[in-house]
């Protein structure tokens, strides 16, 4: 779940149109509706070797203050996984799928036109942490002749109709001599091009 998928069951808490569900104490064995939030400071250990620190809110017990398991933990966990991202220069989900979308493919065939395995790019979407290698790869198809060689590369698993709109593309691209920073967003841009 996003940030923005969880501030909106939040809006819909708030407004009533949902109930909290009730939250079960592991210490005192008290299940109750209601929860006491704070802010903390967590560490993170990814992947085994870099330690992550985050600020978010966490949920506690109202009656022996113990910490409850809750939505919290995943929005604190996805804030050390995007900082982690940042530290490593890593793309960002959202800046993953803008790439893949901008050349029409599905997770899938963007995985096989990289050469990835089926369910690398749908995964990396979705928040999983990968290689540098892996990174490198979506980050190189950013140019021409990157995208080119992957094409050629990996012609026989994609489709003919896959392979003639990339085609076209790269085409028209060479042609018009196009930069990518017309298409991508600055965000994206600026990370492509600090990796290259």
């Amino acid at each position: 779940m996003t940030d923005k998928e969880a501030k909106k069951l939040l809006e819909k808490l708030k407004k009533g149109d949902m109930q909290p569900m009730p939250h079960y104490c592991g210490k005192c064995g008290v299940i109750k509706g209601n929860i006491v939030k704070r802010e903390i400071t967590e560490t993170y250990n990814i992947k085994g070797n870099t330690k992550i620190t985050v600020k978010g809110d966490a949920a506690f017990c109202p009656i022996c203050g113990a910490r409850i398991s809750d939505e919290c933990d995943r929005i604190l966990e996805e804030k050390a996984y995007r900082e982690y991202r940042v530290q490593k220069g890593f793309l960002q989900p959202e800046e993953i799928q803008m790439i893949r979308e901008l050349y029409g493919l599905s997770p899938r065939k963007f995985s096989a036109l990289l050469n990835l395995g089926d369910h690398v790019i749908y995964d990396l979407e979705r928040g999983v942490i990968s290689t540098a290698n892996t990174y490198n790869a979506i980050k190189s198809v950013s140019t021409l002749d990157k995208l080119q060689k992957y094409l050629n590369e990996n012609i026989t698993k994609l489709s003919v109709k896959d392979v003639n709109r990339l085609r076209e593309l790269c085409k028209s691209l060479n042609i018009r001599n196009d930069t990518w920073s017309e298409v991508l967003p600055m965000t994206a841009l600026s990370r492509l091009s600090l990796a290259m």
